[in-house]
């Protein structure tokens, strides 16, 4: 039987026979053709020692396939590559054009104008059907939660369970309360739980037996009342030895016991969980996100970058990657996703908005030292006259009542007194002027009569109307001039026995002005001591346990925020009971602040998700926070085994750190880090491992997207609640088809395989006999950043190139 030709072969596909023919055709030795085949896909490469050029290598290409004619082809890939460098300068699509006969560009949009391996990878077809290994569809199956206690954070709790449901995995809620809710945070409530509100007390036997406890996977006790909590989660567990109990409870000495007594007992405090997110959000800066891990401080901060940060502008992302600091976000960026919305090439340039995280010593200084000022009027007018602030002056003036008063008295009291001085001089015959003016000076202190039994003594003659207008001006002063004299020495006698009592100077400026003082408020206070932050406390209550050196405010009423110096502070927290409250004290503290010139942040406690979002819509720059939202994310991923160690937000959703031990059939055991975060779209913040390296060390805050996780290690990461549920159900995303065409190095003595087997995870007796049989072709499963930091490390070793395919 006849052999077919090499034309032939061309025609039906074969891709070593295009090569062949475009080679022979092309007629030039400085420029190297390969095909590979990829259905529905050919891929053709170019390769000099500079890049060939892309119009006239497309032009080649369209006149070519015309001519062969292959008809198996839907599209074509064309590539440019430079000698020595592993991924292409240029890459274009190319589809057959049936009214032309010509292969013709598909006129796709670039993704990012400024990465060319965002070009490489624009409508990169991936072919899934090599990929089964690479997902696990898991059989469908359905688990059932308890959440006892529908209040405002119950019913987050019950929504939040709900997100974790997906195609596969069904999670029926189970609610109980004492009494039906009157009132819904969460919209659709009722269409969100598997069954009707159980009505009973969730300590009682019969009640948790109706609501299905002995086949449920966890129950949520999260009632207002923390002793009802901890004895339902008792007579849960004698009920259901398995299950896992999560309650609501600020208890922390009874909660370690109830841990180590009960097992598989998580307890939370939904006012400690969203405190640093208060506080971040007040202190007015870059940072999102502060919490301790491992003895050491970890710092999350947004900030749009400028001319100045010199470490970032004009970096590639992928050198963003530190031993103490890791680029996690570009919300500047259009993207559905959290993290790593980049491609790994991408350089950052002034006017981009980043988000990183960075781990630092807690004897590190992250923020300022505390600098409190004290600030009286009476200082205050001396400097400001002193510096010819006028204007100033004249604002401080305006902030406040008494302080109007004050200076209108001290008016009308030298009008009086320079008009008394005059008319003494002028109608009273042999009165020196010094005597003129010291008599004024009695007649304006209420001494009508100190003066004329005087000018009687001396003899001197007065006239009538002159005695009845210095009564006129004794009443005057009287009625007002002392008056504010008497305030003033108010304000001054109520200062002194304050600074005998407290000691402790109002801050002056750039401070952060803490209204309500509740339990979510002393952890805000506490944290905003610990970061050196200078602050004024406002609460109705009295005789309040403070931080020390941290004046407070004993009020009532919202009038009384100028005592705390609102115009001129840095920020206002109010986090009361009372979302009504703290809207209107915040937005006082943003009127007296525009009087002033000033903005001002404004972080405002709210009860229902609804509401913050309506807040965001009509004060855009404000921070509305709900603390049963923030927790509730917190609380629902307990419920599935994890811990939560913190929360904050970020580009509008709640990021949680979340805690896992590594179990036998978890769905992270044998996966990189680089597979569990850019397939589960989280961020390894700390590794611990059960079997040391190589040196000794089994600890690693920003641990290499190497390391491979086993059983007994434990690891916390960064995620969106959309990831805790991506690693509950092993919902990974797919990597992409690469392909690598390396040719043998130059060095036979380095270890190339070694390197491939741990950066792409892959086998590494199949990386060993890829390189013993080099030139040669192999094809991995990889992620883009994962790809091209495997592509630039290899290519210091050997010539290569990588292929999406």
């Amino acid at each position: 039987m006849a052999q077919p030709s090499l034309h032939e072969l061309a025609k039906q596909g074969d891709a070593q026979s295009i090569a062949t023919l475009m080679q022979l055709a092309l007629d030039s030795k400085n420029i190297q053709v390969r095909a590979v085949f990829h259905y529905p896909c050919l891929h053709i490469v170019f390769e000099g020692k500079r890049a060939p050029d892309a119009e006239a290598m497309l032009s080649f290409v369209s006149q070519s396939m015309a001519k062969i004619g292959v008809e198996r082809l839907l599209y074509l890939r064309v590539y440019g590559y430079e000698a020595g460098q592993p991924f292409p300068q240029w890459a274009e699509r190319l589809f057959f054009q049936r009214t032309t006969r010509l292969w013709v560009r598909s006129g796709t949009k670039e993704a990012d104008d400024r990465s060319s391996f965002a070009r490489l990878l624009t409508n990169a077809e991936r072919t899934d059907a090599d990929d089964g290994d690479q997902l696990r569809v898991p059989e469908f199956r359905t688990d059932r939660f308890i959440v006892c206690g529908l209040g405002g954070l119950g019913q987050y709790c019950a929504l939040n369970l709900k997100k974790f449901a997906y195609l596969h995995y069904q999670v029926e809620v189970v609610a109980i309360d004492k009494v039906r809710p009157e009132t819904y945070e969460v919209m659709n409530l009722m269409d969100l739980l598997d069954q009707g509100v159980i009505v009973g007390d969730c300590r009682r036997t019969d009640v948790l037996e109706h609501a299905g406890i002995h086949s449920a996977r966890a129950i949520l006790f999260v009632t207002g009342d923390e002793s009802a909590n901890i004895e339902g989660a008792i007579a849960a567990r004698r009920l259901n030895p398995g299950i896992r109990i999560v309650v609501r409870s600020a208890q922390n000495n009874l909660n370690e016991l109830l841990k180590d007594q009960l097992g598989g007992f998580v307890a939370l405090d939904p006012s400690e969980l969203p405190a640093a997110a208060y506080t971040v959000a007040g202190m007015a800066s870059d940072t999102l996100g502060l919490f301790d891990l491992e003895q050491q401080s970890v710092r999350v901060i947004e900030r749009e970058l400028t001319a100045q940060d010199l470490k970032f502008v004009d970096m590639p992302v992928q050198n963003l990657h530190k031993r103490n600091l890791r680029l996690i976000s570009m919300p500047s960026l259009s993207s559905d996703r959290l993290f790593f919305q980049w491609h790994p090439d991408l350089k950052l340039r002034v006017g981009d908005r980043c988000a990183y995280v960075e781990v630092i010593d807690k004897e590190h200084e992250m923020i300022r030292p505390r600098q409190v000022r004290h600030r009286s009027w009476l200082s205050n007018v001396g400097q400001r006259i002193k510096k010819f602030q006028l204007q100033e002056f004249w604002q401080w003036i305006q902030d406040s009542q008494a302080r109007q008063a004050i200076l209108i008295g001290m008016i009308i009291g030298f009008i009086l007194w320079a008009t008394n001085t005059i008319i003494f001089i002028t109608n009273v015959p042999k009165l020196p002027w010094h005597r003129a003016a010291i008599s004024a000076v009695v007649l304006i202190l209420g001494g009508y009569g100190d003066v004329f039994a005087t000018l009687n003594v001396d003899e001197l003659p007065v006239p009538p109307w002159v005695e009845v207008f210095a009564l006129m001006t004794t009443l005057v002063s009287i009625i007002y001039v002392l008056g504010v004299l008497g305030l003033i020495a108010d304000n001054l006698i109520s200062s002194k026995f304050d600074f005998l009592n407290r000691g402790v100077p109002m801050p002056e400026q750039d401070h952060i002005v803490l209204i309500g003082f509740g339990r979510l408020g002393q952890k805000i206070a506490n944290l905003l001591y610990e970061l050196n932050q200078p602050m004024v406390i406002i609460s109705r209550q009295a005789n309040l346990t403070v931080p020390p050196q941290t004046p407070y405010i004993t009020s009532a009423t919202p009038k009384d925020l100028t005592k705390a110096n609102v115009a001129t502070a840095r920020s206002v927290v109010a986090v009361t009971d009372n979302q009504m409250f703290n809207l209107e004290v915040t937005l006082l503290a943003k009127n007296a602040a525009r009087s002033r010139n000033r903005n001002i942040d404004l972080v405002i406690r709210t009860q229902d998700q609804f509401f913050s979002e309506n807040l965001e819509e009509l004060l855009p720059k404000a921070k509305a926070l709900s603390v049963y939202a923030l927790s509730a994310e917190a609380f629902a991923g307990a419920a599935f085994g994890e811990d939560m160690l913190n929360v904050f937000r970020l580009n509008r959703q709640t990021v949680l750190v979340a805690e896992y031990e590594i179990t036998p059939g978890d769905t992270l055991v044998g996966k990189t880090l680089s597979q569990i975060a850019y397939g589960y779209d989280v961020v390894p913040l700390f590794l611990q491992t059960l079997m040391p390296r190589n040196d000794g060390t089994n600890r690693f805050f920003l641990p290499s997207d190497d390391e491979l996780l086993n059983e007994g290690d434990r690891l916390v990461v960064l995620s969106s609640i959309s990831g805790l549920r991506r690693i509950e159900q092993g919902e990974i995303r797919l990597p992409r088809r690469w392909q690598i065409y390396a040719k043998p190095p130059l060095n036979a003595n380095i270890d190339i395989s070694n390197k491939l087997s741990l950066m792409a995870g892959c086998d590494l007796e199949t990386a060993r006999d890829f390189v013993e049989q080099l030139p040669g072709v192999i094809e991995l499963n990889l992620y883009d950043i994962q790809a091209y930091r495997l592509g630039t490390s290899l290519a210091k070793m050997l010539p290569l190139q990588m292929l999406p395919l």
